[in-house]
């Protein structure tokens, strides 16, 4: 960083340059607690999305599990015929911001569990092991959707926390460094530039004295 020559320098641009010092250091402090902020709500969102990824794995383990037994029982074109009709499934979603963070959460969505009766398929004709692998299908859907917007929102607020804690290392480990040694600099060159003065006002003194 280049610095001004004693020529250049200013008590108004050393009040300028601290300044600018002081607002970095206050745009430091106001990034240090958005960091803080969203490492609270980060911690607050993962610990329920890794529980609930535990379930989903087991609900996944069970859900295939219970497709190989279907599939053992009853073959591939039984199986594959018990999924029509098909179905249209809606999910809703509203954005949030939390500390500038877009995000996205599950306001209304279909129901993926379905009864018996609303399967429109007859057990006797499919088997109960086919019953028992499009229920644990619908469940494990169902999981996979409630936790869809938490996942994202994690996602959201890990890259906003990586992105925040570069920008307060940018500021404090490069920016107010300048900045500070800048203002160091010109104060330097203030006070030899008042020396100097004071010298030469001595030395005028004492040749008039004299």
């Amino acid at each position: 960083m280049k610095y001004a020559s004693c020529g250049s320098a200013t008590r108004t641009e050393w009040i300028r340059t601290g300044r600018a010092l002081k607002m970095v250091e206050r745009g430091v402090s106001l990034l240090k607690r958005k960091r803080e902020a969203i490492v609270v709500e980060l911690f607050q969102k993962t610990r329920p999305a890794v529980a609930a990824r535990e379930v989903i794995k087991r609900e996944a383990r069970a859900a295939y599990g219970a497709a190989y037994d279907a599939l053992a029982d009853v073959g591939e074109s039984t199986i594959a015929a018990s999924g029509w009709p098909t179905r249209h499934l809606k999910v809703e979603l509203r954005s949030i911001d939390i500390w500038g963070v877009n995000a996205a959460e599950v306001v209304n969505a279909s129901r993926w569990v379905q009864s018996v009766n609303e399967r429109g398929i007859l057990p006797a004709l499919v088997g109960s092991s086919v019953m028992r692998a499009a229920e644990r299908f619908e469940s494990l859907g169902q999981l996979l959707v409630d936790a869809a917007a938490a996942e994202q929102m994690i996602s959201q607020l890990a890259r906003a926390l990586a992105d925040t804690t570069r920008r307060v290392n940018t500021l404090e480990q490069r920016v107010a460094i300048r900045l500070a040694a800048r203002a160091d600099n010109i104060r330097s060159q203030l006070d030899e530039r008042e020396r100097e003065e004071q010298l030469r006002i001595r030395f005028l003194l004492r040749r008039r004295s004299g």
